[in-house]
């Protein structure tokens, strides 16, 4: 069962565009290690997941990783927020640098049933289950919205 709940919603000029023109560049989400400060970049970061092209317009964006028994969840935002295919997607892996498998559909989209028009930027609480995003309100903005976690392996539910 899907629980998301509306908060209160932000006004913003969204155009009629999209960023899938061409060239497509890379978009790579990557990590790097820090010192045990947290103040200095140690070795080179590592790309662990990249757009797919026109099937992501060209975009992934707004990572956040959780890691829960055992695995890597990488939550993050493909294509453009201005139109419906704005997305929450998630990939898995068992090290922190991957590889990363991309999930076979997005957690929320547009159309799935939840009322929710170009979800994305998702952030996921420390606790992994509480997650926050936005989508389109309808009204020419966008509202925040809430949404509690499960986990079955490799697969996430909301």
């Amino acid at each position: 069962m899907t629980s998301i709940h509306p908060s209160k919603s932000i006004k913003t000029a969204i155009p009629n565009t999209t960023t899938a023109v061409a060239p497509i560049v890379p978009t790579p989400l990557r990590v790097q290690r820090l010192s045990a400060s947290g103040t200095t970049l140690l070795g080179s970061p590592t790309t662990i997941l990249d757009n797919q092209g026109a099937s992501d317009e060209g975009i992934i964006e707004a990572p956040d990783l959780v890691h829960r028994n055992g695995l890597w969840y990488l939550f993050f935002s493909a294509n453009c927020y201005v139109n419906a295919n704005y997305n929450v997607h998630y990939a898995t892996a068992k090290s922190i640098t991957g590889p990363y498998t991309r999930a076979a559909k997005p957690l929320f989209k547009t159309g799935d049933g939840n009322g929710l028009t170009a979800p994305g930027g998702a952030d996921v609480d420390h606790d992994g289950v509480h997650m926050l995003f936005h989508a389109q309100n309808g009204n020419g903005g966008r509202a925040m919205y809430s949404a509690l976690l499960s986990y079955d392996g490799a697969v996430v539910s909301a």
